[in-house]
């Protein structure tokens, strides 16, 4: 097992939780997601989410991609917010 790192992005399991923050965070984006990769986790005074994703930008784009979208989650003030989109770099 990895050691936590104290404020550090940790890897996370891909729960129904974690789709849902993902879902509603794009829900106002023109972003398409089909499969997610992985997901990490940062607490801070909330949750930032990094999701590696399988999806387009938009209807006409349909070309599939892989991306990083980073999402900021604090329940307690009804705030999911996307922070980022980016495309992937590509694998080694």
């Amino acid at each position: 097992m990895s050691p936590v790192i104290v404020g550090g992005w940790s890897p996370a399991a891909v729960t129904p939780e974690a789709r849902a923050v993902l879902e509603r965070a794009l829900a106002t984006t023109d972003m398409r997601v089909t499969t997610i990769h992985s997901v990490r986790t940062q607490v801070v005074a909330g949750t930032n989410y990094e999701f590696e994703v399988e999806g387009c930008r938009s209807e006409q784009d349909a070309t599939a991609r892989r991306f990083v979208v980073r999402v900021f989650d604090q329940p307690w003030t009804s705030t999911t917010r996307v922070t980022s989109i980016a495309e992937a770099e590509p694998s080694q």
